[in-house]
C-alpha cells in the first residue's frame, strides 16, 4: 500500500466535504546507486513535471493503485461563519483514508475515509469539549464520521466532482464536492 500525501484538502462539514492527496512513489522500482555507479547519471527519485494542470491526463500525475493517508501528513478541516465575526478553522486530528484511483478510468476510483469524531481540535479546550458533547457531535454516541464516495466524474485531467455519502451523528446525506490533484512524486 502506498502512502497519501495531501496534495488536496479534505473539507468537511455537513455540507462540504473535500479530499485529495497525491501519492509516494515505489521506491522498489527505481535504480539504486552502488560505490560502482556514476551517480551523475542516476535520475532523481521524484521528476516535477512543469506544465499547466489541464494539460496533464491523471496518469501522467500518479500511478494506479491503493493510497493509504499518511496521517502526518494528512488532515480533515472545516470552516464555518461564526455570525459573521470570524471563519474559525477547526480540524480532526484521526482520520484514516483510503483511496483506489483507476488513472485509466478515473469515474471508477473511490475513496473511504473514517475520522475519529472526538479527536476534533478547534485550538481552545473548552470550545472542544462542547463539540463532542450532546449538542454538537456528540461523540460518546456516534465516535466516527465516515465518507465513502458514490462516483466522480473527471472533467479534465486532474480535476473533477465527487459524490459520496457523508455519515455526521448516524445520519447519512449524499454530497459533491471539487477534486483536484496537485501534485505527485
Amino acid at each position: 500500500m502506498q502512502h497519501l500525501f495531501p496534495a488536496n484538502t479534505l473539507l468537511i462539514a455537513s455540507t462540504a466535504l473535500t479530499l485529495a492527496s497525491c501519492g509516494q512513489a515505489d521506491k522498489a522500482s527505481q535504480p539504486a546507486a552502488t560505490a560502482d555507479t556514476d551517480t551523475s547519471q542516476v535520475l532523481p527519485a521524484a521528476e516535477i513535471i512543469e506544465a499547466e494542470p489541464a494539460a496533464l491526463s491523471l496518469a501522467d500525475k500518479v500511478s494506479a493503485g491503493t493510497y493509504a493517508i499518511d496521517k502526518g501528513h494528512g488532515y480533515v478541516t472545516f470552516t464555518y461563519s461564526h455570525i459573521g465575526f470570524s471563519n474559525p478553522q477547526l480540524r480532526f486530528r484521526d482520520i484514516d483514508a483510503v483511496v483506489e484511483l483507476d488513472t485509466d478510468n478515473p469515474a471508477e476510483s473511490a475513496i473511504n475515509v473514517t475520522i475519529d469524531a472526538g479527536s476534533i481540535d478547534s485550538g481552545v479546550d473548552e470550545f472542544d469539549a462542547h463539540l463532542n458533547s450532546a449538542d454538537w457531535f456528540d461523540t460518546a454516541r456516534f465516535g466516527t464520521i465516515t465518507f465513502v464516495s458514490t462516483g466522480m466524474e473527471q472533467m479534465d485531467g486532474t480535476a473533477g466532482t465527487m459524490t459520496g455519502d457523508l455519515t455526521i451523528k448516524g445520519i447519512t446525506r449524499p454530497v459533491t464536492f471539487e477534486v483536484t490533484l496537485l501534485a505527485a512524486g
